[in-house]
């Protein structure tokens, strides 16, 4: 008994994924399924209409050149028939309205179809883009630090477009298909003799075309591998602008971005001039074919009419031929980048968002950490970031982490936050171990501020209530008072309603970092980070932040990390890391190191804050 199965058709819309109709692109194009018998059904009757429209060349040739017509016993006989029983004088233009009138409607439904077609690949395209999105945000953390920013900003901008291509090229299958099915019928009808000679002729052809295909795949793959260098120079220049200009490397650059253009360039030529030369031999042979067919029927002695009608049939069967080939090439052409569309959405090789269930409402026990250490993916645990790490942080303090660049404090700082996961031991909320909390719900107690955090494309006020977008005005403009901004905002042509750029660039760092610490205190959370919040020339002030640790506005504890004298003095804790263990930890002022750091600021007269809150 035939069973239709589902998923033969979703892998016949998705060929090309690496992991068949189970896939994540099959699984996008799934729900889309209905339309690709709807575009085959309709492909049918249009190619129906034109090749009966064709056929109807026979009877009026027939009508034309023999004059006892009726006497044939063609397959047409009853048309010529039916044609005999007309005026003479008027049956040429009944045929010709027929025919006229047959093309009218194809043109219709080829229209209908080029409209559906057209529908259905903007949406797969848009859900595909979609997918990447909801993947990309959803991905864990340790993902962004092993894979290159570029190769994924390239599958978004280039690759999704082009995977979502093979929708319009399976649907040009589909109907080129349909309309191959309708005109080889046609043509078996008109003489199967012949049509065996246009079998055989067509199978020779693909088959040499499968050979190109190989080619065309294999230049594919490279030009996805050189727009991701492309993609890279260009997210370098983006984002090391200041850098290059400091040190007047922009000639340097230059030629770096033109010779990784010079590559694409070069890779896609290699497609274009590949398939340049393919489509015209593939024509060549084609034309073979026709004019094979005309010479066979001559010697056959098959009849003009049928011959006629046979060499129009074929004619409107290479553009379909044509077209199949064109897809095939194409479809290897962007096989890599399906390849890669399917890398990022598939679940291979990649870290999973962290896991837990239970509910916290708020961060009012001690926070303990136990025999910690991490290993950054790609290095080996002789290389930990932390390596048995064990302190507290106690509720309602203000701890200090201290140590030099390259310490660990913010791989601590990530481990708290739940960017990324302990090799081993566990970190404590009261007993419950962090792992078990449900992690949106631990990071809506948090919000951190620094050096580190970015803007958003909007306006300040947009900024601000980044994380609490049903903040009121009033609380906005009161966490920005409090975060010492308010001045420099009432200076703005727009206010609050200044927009400030990609990354906030139209800003000085000084005034990116006091609308982050806004933005932090403004979700009030239990736990306020502070990384640098003070490392700005024009930063958020000293006072501020020592006034802000003192009086606890807005969070409950904090954790602190600082260079500045004058920061770490409001803080009660302290928590010393050196090459990724603790050396000390206790209060603030009984730590060795933070002795030393004193003596060091008291020989380079800094830190005169200090004395105000001794």
């Amino acid at each position: 008994m035939f069973e239709f199965n589902w998923d033969r058709l979703t892998n016949a819309l998705f060929p090309l994924g690496t992991q068949g109709p189970k896939g994540p692109l099959a699984a996008i194009g799934r729900q889309y399924l209905w339309s690709l018998p709807v575009v085959a059904t309709l492909g049918l009757i249009a190619s129906a209409l034109e090749g009966v429209s064709i056929g109807l060349l026979m009877p009026l040739l027939t009508l034309l050149l023999d004059s006892n017509a009726t006497s044939s016993t063609d397959v047409m006989q009853p048309i010529v028939g039916a044609l005999a029983s007309i005026p003479a004088d008027i049956r040429i233009f009944v045929m010709a309205g027929g025919m006229l009138l047959l093309i009218v409607f194809k043109v219709i439904i080829q229209t209908i179809n080029s409209m559906l077609i057209g529908r259905i690949e903007g949406n797969v395209n848009a859900d595909v883009r979609a997918a990447l999105s909801d993947r990309i945000l959803h991905l864990g953390y340790p993902f962004f630090l092993t894979n290159e920013t570029a190769r994924i900003v390239n599958i978004v901008s280039s690759d999704s477009w082009r995977a979502s291509e093979t929708v319009r090229m399976i649907f040009a299958m589909t109907t080129a298909g349909a309309a191959l099915i309708v005109v080889s019928g046609l043509l078996i009808v008109v003489d199967w003799r012949l049509f065996l000679f246009v079998a055989i002729g067509v199978t020779v052809i693909r088959v040499i075309q499968a050979m190109f295909a190989k080619r065309l795949r294999i230049l594919g793959e490279c030009v996805s591998s050189s727009n991701r260098d492309l993609g890279e120079q260009m997210l370098l220049i983006v984002n090391s602008m200041r850098l290059i200009r400091l040190f007047g490397q922009e000639a340097k650059e230059q030629q770096r971005f033109v010779e990784a253009s010079e590559r694409v360039r070069k890779a896609m030529y290699g497609v274009q001039k590949s398939s340049s030369h393919i489509l015209p031999r593939l024509e060549v042979m084609q034309s073979m074919l026709f004019i094979t067919v005309l010479l066979n029927a001559h010697w056959m002695g098959i009849a003009l009419p049928k011959v006629a009608a046979f060499l129009v049939l074929l004619n409107r069967l290479q553009p379909h031929l044509l077209s199949i080939s064109q897809v095939h090439l194409g479809l290897a052409s962007i096989r890599s980048s399906v390849r890669e569309v399917e890398w990022l959405l598939g679940p291979e090789g990649k870290p999973q968002p962290q896991s837990g269930t239970l509910p916290i409402a708020r961060i009012d026990q001690s926070v303990r950490f136990e025999n910690i250490s991490f290993s950054y993916p790609g290095t080996n645990n002789s290389s930990n970031a932390v390596n048995d790490v064990t302190f507290s942080l106690r509720p309602g303090v203000a701890t200090a982490l201290i140590g030099r660049s390259g310490a660990g404090k913010s791989t601590v700082i990530n481990l708290l936050c739940r960017l990324i996961e302990p090799t081993s031991g566990s970190i404590f909320i009261g007993e419950t171990k962090l792992r078990d909390i449900d992690p949106t719900a631990w990071r809506r107690q948090i919000a951190l501020a620094g050096q580190d955090i970015d803007l958003i494309d909007g306006t300040i006020e947009e900024n601000i209530a980044y994380g609490c977008p049903e903040a009121s005005v009033q609380e906005i403009q009161e966490a920005a008072r409090i975060a010492d901004a308010s001045s420099f905002i009432a200076g703005l042509p727009n206010g609050f309603k200044t927009r400030v750029g990609l990354r906030g660039l139209s800003l000085s760092g000084g005034q990116r970092q006091r609308i982050g610490l806004a933005r932090a205190l403004l979700r009030k959370p239990d736990l306020l980070i502070l990384d640098e919040a003070t490392n700005a020339v024009d930063g958020v002030s000293e006072w501020t932040i020592m006034t802000l640790l003192k009086e606890h506005r807005n969070f409950g504890s904090a954790i602190v990390i600082s260079h500045r004298r004058s920061t770490l003095a409001a803080c009660e804790d302290g928590v010393v890391l050196e090459h990724g263990r603790v050396m000390e930890c206790g209060p603030l002022r009984t730590l060795n190191f933070y002795r030393e750091m004193e003596l060091d600021w008291q020989e380079s007269d800094q830190g005169g804050l200090l004395r105000t809150f001794q």
